[in-house]
């Protein structure tokens, strides 16, 4: 007996049959009103209608037409009540979400605004407080006024602080006048570095330093313009070549180190002429009276390493200073430079140019026990900003880098509008700048002569770029640009 069970029915929507896809020939004629598909049928009714759902009479029905659930009174007062103007609302909303927004970018802009002036309020006044000089024992040389000076005998005191007190008074006399290459006071300024240079040796004779000072440096040379930043022309001809017979009237210095060893030097350059119409106080008076204290300061505080002096003269008509020091014998013996730069007048001094790693690392090493006060600054942005072509000017680094002698260069760039004007004298001048460019330049020779490492190095040899700026002036960051991807 064949016990099966009933088969269930299934619901009317699953019968309805597929019908056959007609020929086009059996198609009704669209353009004709009566014979269009849609014509017969009934206009829809939007109308609304009460009429229940049709009622489900199997299981499978009832999962798929749930019965409605009923809505409460208060479900369908709240269903049947519609806005009376729906636009209106809207706009109201908008409204209001518009003018949240403007609230919060105007909270939001301002709240930027007063973080970054809390920051350069901050930045002010600590740049203010790092330029205060107060001498040892608050006793000052000199009185810190303007009058010509006519005793340069520096003085004999055994100090281990940066006097800039002492590089001020020198700095008087640098700057009095307008002093351009090749006239009458810009010799009269080089007389008055080499004597108080040749009172600085008799100090390192006293002391059993061993101290070499040319006062007039006979070297001579043919400039070829591709050396320098001018390229002259000759009449009308392009082809034309030119060339220049330069002597050198720089003063030179030199102070062995402690290791007694001549080949391995670090040079510290300024240059002392100014253009015709300025004092040339910042540029670059002031640096070349840093230049003088530096050398006092190393005959009793020695270095390791020998350092050279290049008080460069032509430096403003065409790096000519730089380029006849390149070709006197100690150039051979040089491994790293300072160049001593100004562009405005006070502030402190910034590194914006280092061609070596190794250097701005070491310029950022602080060395407690040889300098009183230090407040680093420098800046990679001013490094771009110069092969960018956005400063137009240079300096004595281009011609030393192009020899393959890497740098630092550094610069006071405040007030940018006084640079190469008859107001950049020595009453725009802060001793706290002084002091400033004297203790960092120190502090940097000291930590590149205690580097034996560095010193021994190849000429030229550079590590890759690199990344640096100081904080507050407290301390240098540094690192290469290989970090920036790890």
């Amino acid at each position: 007996m064949d016990e099966r069970k009933p088969r269930m029915p299934v619901p009317s929507y699953h019968m309805r049959p597929i019908s056959p896809t007609p020929d086009y020939e059996d198609q009704p004629d669209l353009d004709s009103s009566n014979n269009h598909p849609h014509a017969q049928m009934p206009e829809p009714n939007f109308e609304p209608h009460n009429d229940s759902p049709p009622q489900p009479t199997s299981s499978i029905q009832n999962a798929l037409y749930p019965m409605p659930v009923p809505e409460t009174p208060q479900q369908s007062e709240n269903h049947n009540q519609q806005p009376q103007n729906p636009d209106k609302l809207f706009s109201i909303s908008n409204h209001a979400h518009s003018n949240a927004s403007i609230l919060a970018s105007l909270l939001y802009y301002f709240t930027l605004f007063f973080v970054y002036l809390a920051i350069f309020v901050l930045v002010m006044l600590v740049r203010q407080h790092n330029l205060d000089y107060t001498p040892p024992n608050n006793e000052y040389l000199f009185f810190p006024d303007t009058s010509i000076i006519s005793d340069v005998a520096p003085p004999r005191i055994n100090v281990t602080h940066f006097r800039a007190d002492v590089a001020f008074r020198h700095l008087r006399f640098l700057s009095r006048v307008p002093h351009p290459w090749n006239s009458k006071e810009n010799q009269l300024n080089l007389d008055y570095i080499s004597t108080v240079l040749t009172q600085i040796q008799q100090l390192a004779t006293e002391n059993g330093v061993k101290m070499e000072v040319i006062s007039q440096d006979p070297t001579a040379f043919t400039f070829i313009p591709k050396e320098g930043r001018w390229v002259p022309s000759v009449g009308d001809n392009p082809n034309s070549k030119s060339s220049y017979f330069i002597e050198g009237r720089n003063v030179l210095a030199r102070i062995i180190g402690t290791s007694e060893d001549e080949n391995n030097a670090i040079l510290l350059s300024s240059h002392i002429d100014s253009v015709q119409v300025s004092p040339g106080a910042t540029d670059d008076g002031v640096n070349g009276a840093v230049m003088l204290e530096i050398a006092r300061h190393i005959v009793f505080n020695r270095l390791k390493s020998t350092v050279v002096f290049n008080f460069n003269n032509g430096e403003e008509v065409g790096l000519f200073g730089a380029l006849a020091f390149m070709h006197h014998p100690w150039s051979k013996t040089v491994k790293a430079f300072i160049n001593i730069e100004g562009a405005g007048a006070g502030g402190p001094a910034m590194v914006f140019r280092a061609s070596n790693y190794n250097l701005i690392n070491l310029y950022g090493k602080k060395q407690s026990d040889y300098v009183n006060k230090w407040h680093p600054h420098c800046n990679v942005f001013a490094n771009d900003a110069f092969k960018l072509g956005l400063i137009n000017s240079d300096t004595d680094y281009t011609v030393y880098a192009a020899y393959g002698i890497p740098g630092l260069d550094i610069a006071f760039y405040n007030r940018r509008s006084v640079y190469h004007t008859n107001r950049d004298s020595i009453s725009e001048i802060p001793i706290g700048s002084v002091d400033q460019v004297g203790n960092t330049v120190l502090n940097a020779l000291r930590s590149m002569s205690e580097d034996r490492e560095f010193m021994k190095s190849p000429l030229g040899k550079t590590d890759s770029s690199s990344v640096y700026y100081d904080v507050l002036g407290g301390f240098v960051v540094t690192h290469t640009f290989s970090v920036l991807y790890i």
